[in-house]
């Protein structure tokens, strides 16, 4: 699934904020009352326990079809995991692989294209926040981007480096960059691996021009079919958005204007 929007980096309009109702898949069992931290709601429910993770429930909003692990892992669970099964579990234990590194340029392709379809014309300064091995930004420089990249992984940024020739911050985000600065700033599955979506939006929104476009792409809450033994449900996915709530959250976040496609296209 995909959204882009238009942001106000300082600020906008919120009068969109209008929660969705729909059905909560039958089983699912009431959670104890625990404030939506989306959209503000409390009807939340239990849709079971995390099977990566038992101490975890996933809880999920009724009226904006946000979903949240409770509790969200500690620091020390989260390093774990990704020291030890994160590579393995998303196939990239041989980024060397040409199968891999074809799978990889093939998604850049198919985000860039869908880029271009929703914004003939687009150019300019393009930001990726957690640019991996820099495959995006690779081909958003060929097509005439002035691009950056920002990867806490100090190993994959060097390789994005190398691969792409663009500059690329090894650091956590957010790190110090000029506000205003670009006219997209790109996320591709990054957004459910943190704990606050919407200041983790409302920082992409910052670095972007007035008029400027917030691409995001994450996993489908309603592909699961609710059912926390999807492979979507694992321990460092903390949050997890249906189309209408990654809206919300653009929305809530100072976007203008936000539209969520459900596609496969980018990922």
């Amino acid at each position: 699934m995909a959204a882009r929007s238009g942001c106000l980096p300082c600020g906008g309009d919120e009068s969109g904020l209008t929660p969705v109702s729909r059905p909560i898949p039958k089983g699912v069992t009431p959670a104890t009352q625990v404030i939506c931290g989306l959209c503000q709601h409390s009807a939340l429910r239990e849709l079971g326990r995390l099977p990566a993770l038992p101490s975890a429930s996933v809880l999920l909003c009724e009226a904006c079809q946000f979903a949240v692990l409770d509790p969200l892992p500690g620091g020390e669970e989260l390093a774990a995991y990704y020291a030890s099964d994160y590579a393995k579990e998303f196939g990239a234990t041989d980024p060397y692989n040409p199968k891999f590194i074809a799978a990889k340029r093939s998604k850049a392709i198919n985000r860039m294209q869908f880029l271009n379809e929703q914004f003939l014309g687009i150019g300019g300064g393009l930001l990726e926040v957690g640019c991996a091995e820099g495959e995006f930004i690779g081909l958003a420089c060929e097509k005439g981007f002035e691009c950056v990249g920002i990867e806490p992984d100090a190993v994959l940024a060097a390789r994005a480096v190398s691969s792409s020739g663009c500059h690329v911050a090894a650091a956590m985000f957010p790190c110090p960059l000029p506000i205003d600065t670009f006219d997209v700033v790109a996320s591709f599955h990054v957004i459910e691996h943190v704990p606050d979506p919407c200041a983790f939006l409302r920082t992409c929104a910052s670095y972007l021009h007035p008029g400027g476009v917030l691409y995001i792409a994450t996993p489908d809450l309603e592909n699961t079919k609710y059912e926390v033994t999807h492979h979507v449900f694992r321990p460092c996915h903390l949050t997890y958005f249906s189309a209408a709530a990654l809206r919300c959250a653009m929305l809530a976040s100072g976007c203008r204007e936000a539209v969520a496609i459900r596609t496969d296209v980018c990922g």
